[in-house]
């Protein structure tokens, strides 16, 4: 991810590539039960692999958002590339041109798919505001597709720690045992 538009699209088409190239390896080895597991970047990847490939059955994602641009752009730990785009485009702008990497305009895709996901997020996150997490919640709510969610009093690189990834792990762990057994 960076300021240049056309790159951070294309290393992201080819992250969501490599994804399904694995998801078809294990198929050879004989593995029909998937599952895919991303945090932070890893779950809009993650998120749009999933509604690109139905082989997957459920998708576990720590720190959601709704569209790439918003992250980028109130983010505390992307500011950075904000701050190298923002005298060249538009905050609209740049979601739109970032819509295709950014889940949302492919989560209609889930609705009666029988595929399940789970999302966990920090309530006090500094890079995935909640207020774009909540809309993704919601927008996905209303689009039909089979959700689970969980929201712990922490932020961005607080999930990973004790007291909070004791919840966000056991979550995850029966999420996925139930999802793929």
């Amino acid at each position: 991810m960076g300021s240049n538009v056309g790159l951070t699209i294309q290393a992201t088409r080819q992250a969501v590539t490599d994804t399904r190239r694995c998801l078809r390896w294990l198929e050879q080895q004989g593995y029909n039960r998937l599952g895919l597991v991303g945090t932070s970047i890893g779950s809009a990847i993650g998120s749009i692999t999933v509604a690109h490939d139905r082989a997957v059955r459920a998708g576990a994602f720590l720190h959601v958002s709704t569209y790439f641009a918003d992250v980028v752009r109130t983010g505390m730990t992307t500011s950075h590339v904000w701050e190298g785009l923002r005298t060249k485009v538009t905050e609209d702008e740049l979601r739109y041109y970032w819509s295709p990497i950014s889940p949302v305009p492919y989560m209609e895709r889930l609705r009666n798919s029988g595929q399940r996901m789970l999302m966990i997020s920090g309530r006090y996150d500094p890079t995935f505001w909640y207020e774009f997490t909540e809309e993704m919640f919601r927008d996905l709510r209303r689009k039909g597709v089979q959700l689970e969610t969980l929201t712990l009093p922490c932020g961005h690189y607080s999930l990973e720690l004790a007291p909070f990834a004791f919840p966000a792990g056991l979550r995850l762990g029966f999420f996925l045992l139930e999802t793929l057994a």
